[in-house]
C-alpha cells in the first residue's frame, strides 16, 4: 500500500503519514513483546543457573517456569 501512495498523483501525503504511523504502531508493539519474551527467558536462565544446573534436564526449573502464567500477558 505504501509503494501505491508513492506513486499516486491523487492521494494526499497525509494519507502516506497515517500508513506509515499504522506501521511504526505495530512495530512497537511487537518491540514491546520481544522485551518481555526476553526478561522471561533471562529469569529463566537465571534461576537454572542458581537452582539446578547440572542436574537432570527433566527437573530444570526453567519447565516449571515455562509452565506458569506470563505475568503480563504477553505469547500466550
Amino acid at each position: 500500500m505504501l509503494l501505491e501512495l508513492s506513486i499516486s498523483t491523487d492521494r494526499d501525503c497525509v494519507e502516506t503519514r497515517d500508513l506509515a504511523q499504522g506501521h511504526l504502531d505495530e512495530v512497537r508493539q511487537k518491540l514491546a513483546e520481544l522485551r518481555l519474551l526476553e526478561r522471561r527467558l533471562e529469569s529463566f536462565v537465571t534461576r537454572c543457573n542458581v537452582a539446578c544446573a547440572g542436574g537432570p534436564a527433566q527437573d530444570c526449573v526453567i519447565f516449571k517456569d515455562m509452565a506458569a502464567p506470563a505475568k503480563g500477558g504477553c505469547c500466550g
